[in-house]
Protein backbone atom coordinates (compact mmCIF):
# COMPACT_ATOMS: atom_id res chain seq x y z
CA UNK A 1 0.00 0.00 0.00
CA UNK A 2 2.89 2.62 0.83
CA UNK A 3 4.58 1.49 -2.39
CA UNK A 4 1.63 2.02 -4.23
CA UNK A 5 1.26 5.57 -2.87
CA UNK A 6 4.84 6.52 -3.15
CA UNK A 7 4.82 4.91 -6.62
CA UNK A 8 1.86 7.49 -7.02
CA UNK A 9 3.21 10.35 -6.14
CA UNK A 10 6.20 10.45 -7.49
CA UNK A 11 4.22 10.07 -11.18
CA UNK A 12 2.30 13.05 -9.90
CA UNK A 13 5.40 14.92 -9.47
CA UNK A 14 6.80 14.08 -12.38
CA UNK A 15 4.05 15.13 -14.29
CA UNK A 16 3.89 18.39 -12.31
CA UNK A 17 7.59 18.72 -13.44
CA UNK A 18 6.84 17.75 -17.01
CA UNK A 19 3.97 20.21 -17.68
CA UNK A 20 6.08 22.76 -15.84
CA UNK A 21 9.01 22.49 -18.23
CA UNK A 22 6.78 22.35 -21.00
CA UNK A 23 5.64 26.17 -19.76
CA UNK A 24 8.98 27.30 -19.34
CA UNK A 25 10.16 25.63 -22.52
CA UNK A 26 7.16 27.96 -24.64
CA UNK A 27 7.72 30.81 -22.33
CA UNK A 28 11.41 31.61 -23.45
CA UNK A 29 10.63 30.82 -26.70
CA UNK A 30 8.21 33.23 -26.74
CA UNK A 31 10.32 35.82 -25.26
CA UNK A 32 12.71 34.76 -27.85
CA UNK A 33 10.48 36.10 -30.61
CA UNK A 34 8.94 39.10 -29.36
CA UNK A 35 12.56 40.00 -28.75
CA UNK A 36 13.28 39.93 -32.72
CA UNK A 37 10.35 42.27 -33.39
CA UNK A 38 11.85 45.77 -33.93
CA UNK A 39 8.79 47.30 -35.69
CA UNK A 40 5.26 45.77 -36.42
CA UNK A 41 2.11 47.22 -37.96
CA UNK A 42 -0.86 45.34 -37.01
CA UNK A 43 -4.41 45.81 -36.93
CA UNK A 44 -6.29 44.62 -33.61
CA UNK A 45 -9.74 44.22 -31.93
CA UNK A 46 -9.81 45.67 -28.00
CA UNK A 47 -12.85 45.18 -26.17
CA UNK A 48 -13.01 46.57 -21.88
CA UNK A 49 -15.60 46.14 -19.78
CA UNK A 50 -16.43 46.57 -16.01
CA UNK A 51 -17.37 43.71 -13.51
CA UNK A 52 -21.24 44.70 -13.37
CA UNK A 53 -21.38 45.13 -17.53
CA UNK A 54 -23.41 42.55 -19.39
CA UNK A 55 -21.82 41.16 -22.73
CA UNK A 56 -24.50 43.04 -25.43
CA UNK A 57 -23.50 46.83 -23.72
CA UNK A 58 -19.94 46.18 -24.38
CA UNK A 59 -18.46 47.87 -27.23
CA UNK A 60 -15.48 46.58 -29.72
CA UNK A 61 -13.07 49.02 -31.04
CA UNK A 62 -10.50 48.13 -33.81
CA UNK A 63 -7.23 50.20 -34.62
CA UNK A 64 -4.13 50.27 -36.30
CA UNK A 65 -0.66 50.62 -34.91
CA UNK A 66 2.90 50.63 -35.78
CA UNK A 67 5.10 50.35 -32.98
CA UNK A 68 9.05 50.18 -32.72
CA UNK A 69 11.06 49.26 -29.87
CA UNK A 70 12.83 51.95 -28.10
CA UNK A 71 14.71 50.33 -25.36
CA UNK A 72 15.98 53.88 -24.01
CA UNK A 73 12.41 54.70 -22.91
CA UNK A 74 11.48 53.72 -19.07
CA UNK A 75 7.96 53.62 -19.64
CA UNK A 76 6.89 51.68 -22.67
CA UNK A 77 10.47 50.56 -24.01
CA UNK A 78 8.61 51.78 -27.31
CA UNK A 79 7.38 54.22 -29.76
CA UNK A 80 3.80 54.01 -31.67
CA UNK A 81 0.96 55.64 -33.50
CA UNK A 82 -2.65 54.19 -33.26
CA UNK A 83 -4.82 54.70 -36.25
CA UNK A 84 -8.81 54.65 -36.44
CA UNK A 85 -8.87 51.82 -38.79
CA UNK A 86 -12.84 53.04 -40.22
CA UNK A 87 -11.12 56.12 -41.68
CA UNK A 88 -7.46 56.20 -40.96
CA UNK A 89 -7.43 59.09 -38.78
CA UNK A 90 -4.36 59.87 -36.15
CA UNK A 91 -5.78 58.78 -32.62
CA UNK A 92 -2.16 58.84 -30.18
CA UNK A 93 1.61 59.28 -31.24
CA UNK A 94 4.13 58.75 -28.34
CA UNK A 95 7.89 59.47 -29.70
CA UNK A 96 9.06 58.65 -26.36
CA UNK A 97 9.55 62.16 -25.44
CA UNK A 98 5.87 63.40 -26.12
CA UNK A 99 2.16 62.43 -26.88
CA UNK A 100 0.28 63.96 -29.22
CA UNK A 101 -3.70 63.12 -29.34
CA UNK A 102 -6.57 64.20 -31.28
CA UNK A 103 -10.03 65.20 -31.21
CA UNK A 104 -12.09 64.39 -34.94
CA UNK A 105 -15.01 66.32 -33.37
CA UNK A 106 -13.54 69.41 -33.18
CA UNK A 107 -10.70 69.12 -35.26
CA UNK A 108 -8.10 70.07 -32.29
CA UNK A 109 -4.47 68.36 -31.54
CA UNK A 110 -2.69 68.08 -28.06
CA UNK A 111 0.87 67.92 -27.59
CA UNK A 112 1.54 66.81 -23.97
CA UNK A 113 5.35 66.23 -22.42
CA UNK A 114 3.13 63.97 -20.17
CA UNK A 115 5.20 65.42 -16.91
CA UNK A 116 3.11 67.31 -15.36
CA UNK A 117 4.61 66.86 -12.25
CA UNK A 118 4.27 63.36 -11.88
CA UNK A 119 7.64 61.49 -13.65
CA UNK A 120 6.45 57.74 -11.99
CA UNK A 121 4.62 57.39 -14.66
CA UNK A 122 2.84 58.39 -18.01
CA UNK A 123 -0.61 58.43 -18.90
CA UNK A 124 -0.43 56.34 -21.90
CA UNK A 125 -1.01 52.97 -23.03
CA UNK A 126 1.96 50.12 -24.40
CA UNK A 127 0.95 48.82 -27.41
CA UNK A 128 0.17 45.20 -28.44
CA UNK A 129 3.32 43.51 -28.44
CA UNK A 130 5.73 45.74 -26.00
CA UNK A 131 2.75 44.98 -23.53
CA UNK A 132 3.14 41.13 -24.15
CA UNK A 133 6.67 41.39 -23.43
CA UNK A 134 6.31 42.87 -20.30
CA UNK A 135 3.41 39.71 -19.12
CA UNK A 136 6.43 37.71 -20.52
CA UNK A 137 9.28 38.94 -18.67
CA UNK A 138 7.00 39.14 -15.72
CA UNK A 139 5.95 35.33 -15.97
CA UNK A 140 9.96 34.51 -16.22
CA UNK A 141 11.16 36.69 -13.30
CA UNK A 142 8.30 37.36 -10.62
CA UNK A 143 8.45 39.18 -8.21
CA UNK A 144 5.42 38.58 -6.08
CA UNK A 145 3.92 35.27 -5.34
CA UNK A 146 2.53 34.08 -8.61
CA UNK A 147 0.79 30.52 -10.40
CA UNK A 148 1.47 30.24 -13.81
CA UNK A 149 -0.18 27.22 -16.20
CA UNK A 150 -0.65 26.94 -19.83
CA UNK A 151 -3.39 25.02 -21.19
CA UNK A 152 -3.01 23.80 -24.43
CA UNK A 153 -5.71 24.23 -27.38
CA UNK A 154 -6.08 23.01 -30.96
CA UNK A 155 -4.41 25.82 -32.76
CA UNK A 156 -2.94 27.55 -29.88
CA UNK A 157 -1.58 27.42 -26.08
CA UNK A 158 -2.95 29.79 -23.56
CA UNK A 159 -0.37 30.88 -20.71
CA UNK A 160 -2.56 31.97 -17.82
CA UNK A 161 -0.88 34.58 -15.16
CA UNK A 162 -2.23 34.85 -11.74
CA UNK A 163 -0.35 37.33 -9.26
CA UNK A 164 -1.03 37.56 -5.78
CA UNK A 165 0.23 40.71 -4.76
CA UNK A 166 -0.63 44.02 -1.77
CA UNK A 167 -1.24 46.13 -5.25
CA UNK A 168 -2.70 45.51 -8.73
CA UNK A 169 -0.14 44.88 -11.27
CA UNK A 170 -0.60 46.16 -14.58
CA UNK A 171 0.92 45.73 -17.48
CA UNK A 172 -0.88 47.91 -19.95
CA UNK A 173 0.21 51.34 -18.65
CA UNK A 174 3.43 52.75 -19.03
CA UNK A 175 5.07 52.54 -15.47
CA UNK A 176 8.47 50.97 -15.11
CA UNK A 177 6.84 49.15 -11.67
CA UNK A 178 4.36 47.78 -13.42
CA UNK A 179 2.54 47.58 -9.51
CA UNK A 180 0.07 50.13 -9.12
CA UNK A 181 0.87 52.98 -6.29
CA UNK A 182 -0.96 52.71 -2.72
CA UNK A 183 -3.57 55.12 -3.99
CA UNK A 184 -5.45 52.20 -6.18
CA UNK A 185 -5.60 50.26 -2.60
CA UNK A 186 -8.96 52.64 -1.75
CA UNK A 187 -10.86 51.13 -4.72
CA UNK A 188 -9.57 48.06 -5.27
CA UNK A 189 -11.49 45.48 -4.12
CA UNK A 190 -9.39 42.68 -5.06
CA UNK A 191 -5.34 43.27 -5.58
CA UNK A 192 -5.23 39.82 -7.36
CA UNK A 193 -4.03 40.77 -11.19
CA UNK A 194 -4.95 37.55 -13.78
CA UNK A 195 -3.76 37.56 -17.40
CA UNK A 196 -4.08 35.20 -20.26
CA UNK A 197 -1.59 35.48 -23.24
CA UNK A 198 -3.24 33.22 -26.28
CA UNK A 199 -0.06 32.02 -28.26
CA UNK A 200 -0.39 30.82 -32.13
CA UNK A 201 1.05 27.37 -32.14
CA UNK A 202 2.50 27.97 -35.44
CA UNK A 203 4.63 30.86 -34.58
CA UNK A 204 4.59 30.81 -30.98
CA UNK A 205 4.03 34.58 -31.34
CA UNK A 206 0.95 36.28 -29.03
CA UNK A 207 -2.21 36.96 -31.06
CA UNK A 208 -4.25 38.11 -27.97
CA UNK A 209 -4.69 38.41 -24.41
CA UNK A 210 -6.73 38.65 -21.70
CA UNK A 211 -6.22 41.69 -18.87
CA UNK A 212 -8.83 40.63 -16.00
CA UNK A 213 -8.23 42.85 -12.85
CA UNK A 214 -11.34 43.58 -10.28
CA UNK A 215 -12.34 46.55 -11.33
CA UNK A 216 -11.70 46.31 -14.95
CA UNK A 217 -11.43 43.53 -17.50
CA UNK A 218 -9.87 44.09 -21.39
CA UNK A 219 -8.74 42.17 -24.14
CA UNK A 220 -7.11 42.68 -27.23
CA UNK A 221 -6.55 40.37 -30.40
CA UNK A 222 -4.69 40.74 -33.55
CA UNK A 223 -6.99 41.22 -36.18
CA UNK A 224 -4.96 40.06 -39.72
CA UNK A 225 -1.63 39.57 -40.74
CA UNK A 226 0.91 41.82 -38.98
CA UNK A 227 3.93 43.13 -40.72
CA UNK A 228 6.98 42.81 -38.64
CA UNK A 229 10.69 44.24 -38.80
CA UNK A 230 9.47 46.86 -42.23
CA UNK A 231 12.49 49.02 -43.69
CA UNK A 232 11.75 52.06 -42.35
CA UNK A 233 13.28 54.79 -39.59
CA UNK A 234 13.11 53.76 -36.60
CA UNK A 235 13.25 56.92 -34.92
CA UNK A 236 9.97 59.85 -35.22
CA UNK A 237 8.49 62.55 -34.19
CA UNK A 238 4.67 63.04 -33.25
CA UNK A 239 5.03 66.76 -34.84
CA UNK A 240 5.21 64.65 -38.29
CA UNK A 241 2.03 63.05 -37.58
CA UNK A 242 -0.12 66.33 -36.73
CA UNK A 243 -3.50 66.34 -39.21
CA UNK A 244 -3.29 68.91 -41.65
CA UNK A 245 -5.80 71.65 -40.52
CA UNK A 246 -6.25 70.61 -36.90
CA UNK A 247 -5.61 73.75 -34.43
CA UNK A 248 -3.15 73.31 -31.52
CA UNK A 249 -5.26 73.12 -28.21
CA UNK A 250 -1.79 73.85 -26.42
CA UNK A 251 -1.40 77.30 -27.71
CA UNK A 252 -1.93 79.75 -25.19
CA UNK A 253 -4.33 81.63 -28.02
CA UNK A 254 -6.44 78.66 -28.39
CA UNK A 255 -6.80 77.80 -24.40
CA UNK A 256 -7.96 81.02 -23.86
CA UNK A 257 -10.55 80.79 -26.70
CA UNK A 258 -11.75 77.50 -25.14
CA UNK A 259 -11.25 77.89 -21.64
CA UNK A 260 -12.78 81.39 -21.30
CA UNK A 261 -14.15 80.47 -17.86
CA UNK A 262 -13.52 78.03 -14.91
CA UNK A 263 -15.42 76.16 -12.76
CA UNK A 264 -14.60 78.43 -9.77
CA UNK A 265 -15.84 81.73 -12.17
CA UNK A 266 -19.39 80.18 -10.63
CA UNK A 267 -19.39 80.57 -7.44
CA UNK A 268 -21.48 83.57 -5.85
CA UNK A 269 -23.86 82.65 -8.93
CA UNK A 270 -27.22 80.57 -9.92
CA UNK A 271 -26.24 77.12 -10.86
CA UNK A 272 -26.91 76.44 -14.12
CA UNK A 273 -30.35 74.69 -14.90
CA UNK A 274 -30.48 71.03 -16.23
CA UNK A 275 -33.16 68.22 -17.09
CA UNK A 276 -31.86 64.69 -17.08
CA UNK A 277 -32.64 60.90 -16.58
CA UNK A 278 -32.21 58.27 -14.18
CA UNK A 279 -31.44 55.06 -14.74
CA UNK A 280 -35.22 54.52 -14.61
CA UNK A 281 -36.11 56.85 -17.21
CA UNK A 282 -37.82 59.60 -14.85
CA UNK A 283 -36.72 63.12 -15.36
CA UNK A 284 -35.51 65.65 -13.01
CA UNK A 285 -34.79 69.39 -13.19
CA UNK A 286 -32.21 70.62 -10.80
CA UNK A 287 -35.05 73.11 -9.68
CA UNK A 288 -37.03 70.27 -8.28
CA UNK A 289 -34.30 70.37 -5.74
CA UNK A 290 -35.18 73.92 -4.89
CA UNK A 291 -35.42 75.05 -1.09
CA UNK A 292 -32.36 72.34 -0.76
CA UNK A 293 -28.72 71.92 -0.22
CA UNK A 294 -27.23 69.75 -2.83
CA UNK A 295 -23.63 68.64 -3.61
CA UNK A 296 -23.78 67.89 -7.10
CA UNK A 297 -20.96 65.24 -8.68
CA UNK A 298 -19.81 65.11 -12.31
CA UNK A 299 -18.74 61.17 -12.07
CA UNK A 300 -17.74 59.02 -14.56
CA UNK A 301 -18.64 55.19 -14.46
CA UNK A 302 -14.99 53.57 -14.47
CA UNK A 303 -13.57 56.43 -12.98
CA UNK A 304 -11.18 55.17 -9.56
CA UNK A 305 -11.22 58.96 -7.70
CA UNK A 306 -14.84 58.89 -8.30
CA UNK A 307 -15.25 55.44 -6.85
CA UNK A 308 -13.36 55.96 -4.27
CA UNK A 309 -15.74 58.51 -3.16
CA UNK A 310 -18.90 56.44 -2.68
CA UNK A 311 -18.62 55.09 0.83
CA UNK A 312 -17.85 59.04 2.52
CA UNK A 313 -20.77 60.21 0.23
CA UNK A 314 -23.26 57.49 1.21
CA UNK A 315 -22.27 58.09 4.74
CA UNK A 316 -23.76 62.11 4.04
CA UNK A 317 -26.69 60.67 2.76
CA UNK A 318 -27.62 58.67 5.50
CA UNK A 319 -26.20 61.46 7.73
CA UNK A 320 -28.10 64.40 7.01
CA UNK A 321 -31.87 65.32 6.32
CA UNK A 322 -33.28 64.18 3.23
CA UNK A 323 -35.75 67.28 2.99
CA UNK A 324 -32.92 69.49 3.60
CA UNK A 325 -29.99 68.36 2.09
CA UNK A 326 -29.15 65.81 -1.24
CA UNK A 327 -26.46 64.65 -3.41
CA UNK A 328 -26.87 63.98 -7.23
CA UNK A 329 -24.16 62.41 -9.41
CA UNK A 330 -24.29 63.02 -13.33
CA UNK A 331 -22.59 60.40 -15.00
CA UNK A 332 -20.32 62.19 -17.42
CA UNK A 333 -19.03 59.40 -19.49
CA UNK A 334 -21.96 58.46 -21.57
CA UNK A 335 -22.75 55.24 -19.82
CA UNK A 336 -26.01 53.59 -20.50
CA UNK A 337 -28.71 54.01 -17.99
CA UNK A 338 -28.56 50.16 -17.36
CA UNK A 339 -24.78 50.46 -16.80
CA UNK A 340 -26.15 53.07 -13.98
CA UNK A 341 -28.62 50.63 -12.47
CA UNK A 342 -25.57 48.23 -12.07
CA UNK A 343 -22.81 50.21 -11.36
CA UNK A 344 -25.24 51.57 -8.40
CA UNK A 345 -26.32 48.10 -7.10
CA UNK A 346 -22.46 46.91 -7.77
CA UNK A 347 -21.32 50.08 -5.22
CA UNK A 348 -24.44 50.37 -2.87
CA UNK A 349 -24.71 53.61 -4.00
CA UNK A 350 -27.65 55.25 -1.93
CA UNK A 351 -27.48 58.80 -3.48
CA UNK A 352 -29.36 59.86 -6.92
CA UNK A 353 -27.35 59.13 -10.31
CA UNK A 354 -28.44 61.03 -13.46
CA UNK A 355 -27.34 60.32 -16.83
CA UNK A 356 -25.88 62.06 -20.47
CA UNK A 357 -24.22 64.63 -17.67
CA UNK A 358 -21.59 65.11 -20.38
CA UNK A 359 -24.72 67.70 -22.02
CA UNK A 360 -24.34 69.79 -18.96
CA UNK A 361 -20.49 69.85 -18.44
CA UNK A 362 -19.74 72.89 -20.93
CA UNK A 363 -22.54 75.41 -18.67
CA UNK A 364 -20.88 74.35 -15.78
CA UNK A 365 -17.07 75.89 -17.20
CA UNK A 366 -15.71 71.80 -16.76
CA UNK A 367 -13.38 70.14 -19.62
CA UNK A 368 -14.31 66.75 -19.49
CA UNK A 369 -12.33 65.74 -15.92
CA UNK A 370 -14.10 64.27 -13.36
CA UNK A 371 -14.96 63.92 -10.21
CA UNK A 372 -15.75 67.34 -9.44
CA UNK A 373 -18.36 68.83 -6.91
CA UNK A 374 -20.43 72.20 -6.78
CA UNK A 375 -21.95 72.72 -3.29
CA UNK A 376 -25.57 74.16 -4.28
CA UNK A 377 -27.53 76.31 -1.41
CA UNK A 378 -31.38 76.44 -0.85
CA UNK A 379 -31.65 78.83 -3.04
CA UNK A 380 -29.57 77.41 -5.84
CA UNK A 381 -26.26 79.42 -5.65
CA UNK A 382 -23.08 77.77 -5.95
CA UNK A 383 -21.33 78.40 -3.19
CA UNK A 384 -18.16 76.18 -2.88
CA UNK A 385 -16.22 74.13 -5.85
CA UNK A 386 -13.91 71.04 -5.65
CA UNK A 387 -12.02 69.50 -8.28
CA UNK A 388 -11.12 65.73 -7.68
CA UNK A 389 -11.06 63.49 -4.66
CA UNK A 390 -8.93 62.64 -1.82
CA UNK A 391 -10.02 61.30 1.47
CA UNK A 392 -8.78 64.61 3.22
CA UNK A 393 -11.30 66.52 1.33
CA UNK A 394 -13.86 64.74 3.45
CA UNK A 395 -12.95 67.41 6.23
CA UNK A 396 -13.71 69.82 3.91
CA UNK A 397 -17.34 69.11 3.06
CA UNK A 398 -18.36 68.06 6.60
CA UNK A 399 -17.31 71.18 7.72
CA UNK A 400 -19.52 72.86 5.23
CA UNK A 401 -22.41 70.69 5.52
CA UNK A 402 -22.22 70.96 9.36
CA UNK A 403 -22.32 74.51 9.25
CA UNK A 404 -25.45 74.06 7.53
CA UNK A 405 -27.74 72.75 10.36
CA UNK A 406 -29.12 69.78 8.05
CA UNK A 407 -28.47 66.91 10.33
CA UNK A 408 -31.20 64.51 10.86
Amino acid sequence: MRYTILLSLSLFMTICSSAQDKTQQILKELEKNLSSIHNASYETKSTSWEPYQIEEDVMDYTLSTYEVDNPSDPYTKSQFILKNLDNGSIIMCYDGKRRMRTNIEDHTFEIDSLFKGITEYRVVGIPFYHACKRMVDYALNPTDSISLTINEKEKAYELDLTIYSDLQVEFTMAKPDPHLGEESRAYTEDPTSHYIIVIDKKTILPIGYYRLLCHNSSHEWIVGEPVFNQNVKKEFSCFDYIPEGYINLNEKEQQDKLMVNTPDDLIGKAAPSWQLKDENGRTFNLSDFKGKNIILMFTGIGCGPCKQAIPYLNELTEKYDRNKFQIIALECWKRKATDIKRYKKHNNILFDMLADGSSVQDSYNLNGSVPHFFFINENGIITHHFNGWTNSMAEDFTKILDSLEITK
